[in-house]
């Protein structure tokens, strides 16, 4: 099931083969005092967060429905609206 990980207000939408090593990654930058964190990203860009002692992080499992044509997307139960229109 993949995760929500929102540091300080920033949500970052993580593969649960990738969570066990990034739980790991943070709890190490923590006990340091303060490191900075590569979340893997989809496709080829990487996102970096700077985790400290002060951050809040926390982590949600998201779930994902089952359907034919969903690629997993985090929020694929979530309607968009176009107010400008």
């Amino acid at each position: 099931m993949p995760f929500l990980v929102t540091v300080d207000d920033r949500a970052h939408y993580v593969d649960d083969e990738a969570m066990p090593t990034l739980q790991h990654m943070i709890v190490d930058a923590v006990r340091q005092g303060g490191d900075l964190v590569r979340f893997p990203m989809r496709g080829p860009l990487e996102q970096w967060e700077l985790i400290t002692t002060s951050s809040s992080v926390s982590v949600r499992e998201m779930p994902v429905a089952a359907d034919d044509g969903d690629e997993g997307a985090p929020f694929a139960d979530v309607s968009f609206y176009d107010f400008e229109s």
